[in-house]
């Protein structure tokens, strides 16, 4: 059996018992929809199929397609009066017809009225005279006046399910709040709040016809802008906001203000584009005009925010450079500064969110990029001008890049980081101090400068070596004359006063003699005799017969020394150093001769403690002219007297060779050899 036979056998037999009659019932399925069928039958019967659900299996509701009403009604009416409700299934529709306060209870007992029919608020129908109604033909009158009276006035609309934009445009909708709120309609919404990917929101609206049809209209408006907009979210749209200066994209971007438009439209792609000066847009086309509107309202309140300052061209090539860029947007991002920056016709200006942000961006701008100077003298700025600067400051414009270099009327003036600003004056310090030529005159005791220009050459010249400078005697002698960088001078000077303090300051005068006069007229001797001895030996001018030996300090310290002279074994001649600090003098220790008679009292006291074997072998060996090396030792019959150091002082015996035979004058040089 079909599913209609099995809904018309079901549905015609319940009938029969109900009305009483046998009743033709034909059950015709509805296209397009499983499990729904268009049921026709006698006008009689029609009341009585809204409450056969229960006799037809599977079934779960029963809803009239074109009536509410049958054309017959049961015997039950002869007897009682008829409730509304029994004749109406459409229980929203029969909340309106009930209500007094509502359009629809009027217009039906209104309808009524004009049959001799009463309306109760509670719903109830009543005759109002007697009169027989006990014919069919009375009967289906009445259902006939209701029938036709709400055919005629009414209107039931259910919306079915709507989604949930529909159903928040609906509710949220200026008229259809105005239609809720009136009496014109009863209304019954019903929204699923468990579900948002299957919603079930429903509308439900009884009311007068010109009413219910006036809300139907606005769905289907709702429903064909909901269907358009839906397609143009589906639809991405490509747009731009042209003319955008690069400044301002850098603050739309920096500042967060795409982001913010990103988070109102979720969808939306924001790109700035540098090289075209605009903003690219990907949307969706029903926000694009929002999106493109929102942007264009950012960019006066950006201009709004400019702050500036006037820059020299130097200023504003330092700072476009890379490095300041660099430089400045980690500056800024440590403090939490987003700034954008623009340099034309030599006048800074910075933008942001707010003048205060861009006032704060500036300073940091002046802090990180410097201008500071350098001042100079005469000899400085002669330096600045050779070929030997421009290639230093070629390397210095390599090393601490971006800089800019400007000789000015102090000095130069740098334009440069701030950090890099120490290290540049350093460099240029020193350039100067290596590349600045000094003079100096190195004086103090002719002696000692004639001592050092002739027997500390090669130390001199070492020291030029080492530090780049020239050093000269004057033309009087008596003085170094020393040229060479600024940085170097005072270490040559410390060098110079170092030697110069190995040379004593004492004067010593060889006197007395036929013998010393006979030396002061050998000049060669004289050299001979200096340069063997690392002295120098000067005839003195007012007498002929002294010499001048100025001597190191190491030797003439020995004079406050002790020293003994060895004699026969077992014996030995002590000089104390008491002795030395009161009999000191100068003198050579060797003898008595006649002709050269310069036996000190330290030599006499010397030889007063040695005995008369030492004298008198001292008197043969210079009598014979015999020759005294250096190191030799004075052979005596009591033992040996060393000659080391016999001008100032007696030491221990040297051991070493013994050399014989030679002349008085050998001797002699040998004790002035061995200061």
């Amino acid at each position: 059996m079909s599913s209609e036979d099995d809904v018309r056998l079901h549905l015609g037999d319940h009938l029969t018992r109900e009305v009483g009659l046998s009743v033709n019932v034909e059950v015709q399925a509805i296209p397009n929809s499983t499990g729904r069928w268009k049921i026709s039958t006698t006008c009689e019967a029609s009341p009585f199929v809204i409450n056969a659900k229960d006799a037809i299996p599977g079934c779960q509701f029963i809803l009239p397609l074109s009536r509410f009403l049958g054309f017959n009604v049961i015997r039950e009416l002869q007897c009682k009066n008829r409730k509304l409700s029994e004749l109406v299934s459409d229980k929203l529709l029969l909340e309106f017809l009930i209500d007094a306060n509502k359009p629809g209870f009027k217009v039906l007992a209104e309808d009524l009225r004009k049959h001799k029919m009463l309306l109760a608020t509670n719903g109830d129908i009543s005759i109002e005279h007697k009169q027989s109604v006990s014919t069919k033909k009375a009967q289906s009158a009445i259902c006939r006046i209701i029938n036709e009276s709400i055919a005629n006035n009414f209107s039931s609309f259910t919306t079915g399910r709507l989604t949930s934009e529909e159903f928040m445009r609906i509710v949220k909708d200026k008229d259809f709040q105005t239609l809720k709120s009136s009496n014109l309609v009863a209304i019954q919404i019903t929204e699923d709040r468990k579900s948002s990917v299957t919603p079930a929101n429903e509308i439900s609206v009884s009311g007068l016809i010109k009413h219910v049809d006036n809300f139907k209209s606005k769905l289907e408006q709702i429903q064909k802008l909901s269907e358009k907009e839906s397609r143009e979210e589906r639809e991405v749209r490509s747009c731009t906001v042209p003319n955008v200066h690069n400044y301002q994209l850098k603050v739309l971007e920096l500042t967060g203000l795409f982001d913010r438009i990103r988070r109102k439209f979720p969808s939306v792609s924001i790109t700035p584009d540098y090289s075209l000066h605009q903003v690219n847009i990907q949307c969706a086309a029903s926000v694009a005009h929002a999106v493109q509107q929102q942007i264009t309202d950012l960019l006066p309140s950006i201009e709004e925010s400019r702050v500036s300052k006037n820059c020299s061209q130097s200023f504003a090539s330092v700072f476009v450079s890379e490095q300041t860029q660099a430089a400045l947007n980690a500056e800024l991002h440590k403090r939490g500064i987003s700034a954008a920056w623009l340099v034309n016709n030599l006048v800074l200006s910075v933008y942001s969110e707010s003048r205060s942000v861009s006032e704060a961006a500036l300073s940091v701008v002046e802090s990180i990029v410097v201008e500071f100077e350098k001042n100079l003298d005469e000899k400085e700025s002669k330096v600045i001008d050779s070929a030997d600067w421009n290639k230093q400051l070629e390397e210095l414009c390599d090393q601490f890049k971006p800089l800019e270099c400007q000789v000015c009327e102090s000095g130069i003036r740098f334009i440069g980081l701030a950090y890099n600003r120490k290290n540049i004056l350093q460099k240029l310090s020193s350039f100067l101090e290596e590349n600045v030529l000094l003079a100096h005159t190195f004086s103090g005791c002719k002696y000692k400068i004639q001592y050092l220009y002739k027997f500390k050459i090669a130390e001199l010249r070492e020291i030029e070596k080492q530090l780049g400078v020239t050093i000269a005697v004057s033309a009087d002698g008596n003085a170094l004359e020393l040229k060479g960088p600024k940085n170097t001078m005072a270490l040559c000077k410390t060098h110079l006063e170092r030697l110069n303090n190995d040379v004593c300051s004492r004067e010593h005068l060889i006197s007395g003699s036929i013998k010393i006069r006979y030396i002061n007229s050998n000049y060669h001797f004289l050299d001979q005799i200096g340069k063997k001895t690392s002295c120098v030996i000067v005839p003195d001018a007012d007498n002929s017969g002294y010499l001048k030996l100025p001597v190191k300090k190491k030797t003439a310290s020995k004079i406050l020394t002790l020293h003994s002279c060895p004699l026969s074994p077992g014996k030995q001649c002590d000089v104390l150093r008491g002795d030395v600090a009161e009999l000191c003098c100068d003198g050579i220790v060797i003898g008595t001769n006649e002709k050269l008679q310069h036996l000190s009292k330290l030599g006499a006291h010397v030889l007063q403690k040695a005995g008369d074997k030492v004298g008198k072998e001292c008197e043969r060996i210079m009598k014979d002219e015999q020759e005294l090396f250096a190191w030799d030792a004075v052979r005596t019959t009591g033992g040996e007297l060393s000659c080391s150091h016999i001008i100032h002082a007696v030491l221990p015996s040297a051991k070493s060779h013994h050399y014989q035979d030679g002349d008085l004058v050998k001797c002699f040089t040998t004790a002035l050899m061995r200061l």
